[in-house]
């Protein structure tokens, strides 16, 4: 029998019967979009944000679109972001008028703090950050906070793999401009289709609202907007499965701690944030032989991913003169990503471990 990595059968059966319910209630109502399961789950996002002004979107990249337009950056200035990320991050840099540019990663492979003030100082028109909680941990945000205060660029995350991570028991909310989430339904909380969040102190709940509804206000569109509203089945079901995500987040916690006690010594992985909680949301290893441990792996039927196949600076649309990241481009392509959801059995963990080590 293969070892899944994903586990998203397993979540609906564990709930089935309250979400048939919710999906019925929804398709009964008649209301698709302002519909109150779309209020309750921004009330309950906006909770855990310590009362933050939350609007529900159609994904994460669409977030984090807004977070840049909101921010209002000048028309072709540079938004620093890591190397290694999705390419929803420069994907949103670019559908906001601007221009990724990317900085190398350090040993948590987050964005590098020493090279990030390098490229302010000698860069003058960076108009932005975009610091990414990649693989769920974030970095030290209040160094990052200082260093954009005193270069006057905003500091936005892109919190696509980072639901509800706390630091130093301080949100991180607390130190950004704007925070996008991401709730598709490979995220730790998944939705049933695309789903994501904006979350800010710094703008209203309106100014976000009308930036997600084509930049309507008062019967009256001042500035463009976009059309990335939630629908209501996607906030019913997150509501639903939210219910029992601190279950999951423990069994998940308990998995990443024994693969990393296993496989510390035995091959790279990034060294733990001491000041950030994290989700765990995938567990990442780069061997020097990749190919030799997804052979194993695939021998064994134990399915995984490979995050990311290169670094962001690499891909052909977002090349520029100014971007060096050696640590990133030698970590991209090698990264394997290990099943990592709260349905893995201890048996299956043991299996995941010994195959792993059989491939090094």
């Amino acid at each position: 029998m293969s070892i899944k990595f994903y586990n998203l059968e397993e979540q609906f059966l564990d709930q089935q019967a309250e979400l048939r319910r919710t999906m019925v209630e929804v398709a009964s109502s008649g209301q698709y979009f302002a519909n109150e399961s779309v209020a309750k789950f921004e009330s309950l996002v906006s909770r855990l944000y310590d009362r933050a002004a939350c609007v529900a979107t159609n994904s994460g990249t669409s977030a984090l679109t807004v977070a840049l337009k909101l921010a209002k950056l000048p028309l072709g200035s540079f938004v620093a972001i890591p190397a290694m990320t999705y390419v929803a991050t420069a994907n949103a840099v670019v559908a906001a008028g601007c221009v990724p540019i990317c900085i190398d990663i350090d040993e948590h492979w987050l964005m590098d703090y020493s090279m990030l003030m390098d490229y302010l100082d000698k860069i003058p028109n960076i108009s932005a950050v975009i610091v990414v909680d990649l693989y769920g941990q974030g970095v030290e945000i209040s160094r990052f906070k200082k260093m954009c205060d005193h270069y006057n660029v905003k500091l936005i995350i892109d919190a696509a793999q980072s639901f509800e991570i706390m630091y130093d028991y301080y949100h991180q909310i607390d130190y950004c401009d704007s925070l996008a989430l991401s709730f598709n339904p490979l995220k730790n909380l998944g939705a049933m289709g695309n789903a994501g969040a904006i979350v800010s102190k710094n703008y209203s709940y309106e100014e976000m609202y009308s930036v997600c509804t084509q930049g309507k206000q008062n019967n009256n569109v001042i500035e463009p907007g976009l059309n990335c509203r939630i629908d209501a089945l996607q906030a019913a079901i997150l509501n639903v499965k939210y219910k029992v995500y601190d279950d999951g987040q423990l069994r998940k916690s308990e998995i990443s701690w024994y693969y990393r006690h296993e496989l510390a010594n035995l091959v790279e992985m990034p060294e733990r944030v001491n000041h950030c909680t994290s989700t765990n949301y995938v567990f990442v290893i780069a061997p020097k032989n990749p190919d030799m441990v997804k052979l194993m792996l695939g021998i064994a039927n134990i399915e995984f991913a490979s995050h990311y196949p290169m670094p962001i600076h690499h891909y052909d649309a977002f090349k520029t003169d100014t971007d060096f990241a050696p640590l990133a481009s030698q970590l991209a392509g090698r990264c394997i990503s290990l099943p990592n959801h709260w349905h893995l059995s201890d048996d299956d963990v043991e299996k995941v471990i010994m195959t792993v080590k059989a491939g090094l």
